[in-house]
């Protein structure tokens, strides 16, 4: 490690391994076409797709996927660009030790454990070349939206969120993903699913549709205890009369009025 000179995997940086084995902590929804994964390998990302429907030989239902991970204060162009710079760093130390690259590992005791993993020019790819070559089976859409971890989501990133989903056919299908497949995830589903009873009608979803959006806002909330802004505050005052409205007449003007509180641009 003290020899690298990579412009991102440089001296004293450990390439870490974080991934998860297929596709973890998946919520795929039967009743709404918004769904959450932790950060998936791509045989993981192929498995989500033959489940929605997405291969162009089958159902042929499109996909949006949106990667919601990020490096902390940099936007989607900087993250690609350091992926790329990244891929290029590894493939230069692989060639220099027999095609094979130091990854660090941590174990469920918190031990980091360093191996050598072989790797080749064709198994290191960015997540956008990943998604790119998806596309020749695939109908599905790539995006990057990065969302800082561990923190309530900015004003920003629910516009740019809205924005994205808000271009989407009604039809497709919506996958998030972050790391763990947890805040930042159920962040974009609650997004999402607000979005799209907005523009089918409150008055004509279904009561499991409805209380499955009650119940990931109940997890966000979980999530941010201490979150602020009018987005947020919007969503942990009116959640509550919502549910109480569950039976009711009024439960559909009320989750109304989440929908304009929260997402006031939809």
């Amino acid at each position: 490690m003290k020899q690298r000179d990579g412009s991102v995997l440089g001296k004293k940086t450990i390439l870490k391994s974080d991934h998860f084995p297929g596709c973890h902590n998946k919520r795929l929804a039967n009743s709404l076409p918004v769904h959450g994964v932790a950060i998936p390998t791509t045989d993981g990302i192929r498995n989500v797709l033959k489940h929605i429907g997405a291969h162009t030989k089958g159902e042929q239902i499109r996909v949006l996927w949106i990667n919601l991970r990020e490096e902390p204060g940099i936007n989607s162009v900087r993250v690609e660009q350091m992926e790329d710079r990244l891929k290029e760093d590894v493939l230069i130390e692989a060639a220099r030790y027999g095609n094979k690259i130091l990854v660090t590992d941590e174990l469920p005791d918190g031990q980091m454990v360093d191996q050598w993993e072989p790797v080749s020019h064709d198994s290191v790819k960015t997540p956008l070349e990943v998604y790119k070559e998806l596309t020749h089976h695939y109908l599905v859409d790539y995006e990057r939206v990065p969302v800082t971890d561990e923190k309530s989501p900015k004003e920003q990133d629910f516009d740019i969120l809205v924005h994205k989903i808000s271009l989407a056919n009604l039809r497709t299908e919506i996958v998030f993903n972050c790391q763990m497949g947890r805040g930042r995830t159920t962040t974009g589903m609650v997004i999402a699913t607000l979005i799209y009873i907005n523009r089918i009608g409150a008055s004509v979803c279904t009561l499991v549709q409805l209380k499955y959006l009650l119940d990931m806002l109940d997890m966000l909330l979980n999530i941010y205890p201490t979150a602020s802004g009018t987005k947020f505050t919007a969503c942990n005052v009116d959640r509550t009369s919502v549910r109480q409205s569950l039976a009711s007449d009024q439960y559909y003007r009320a989750v109304g009025d989440l929908i304009v509180n929260i997402v006031p641009t939809a």
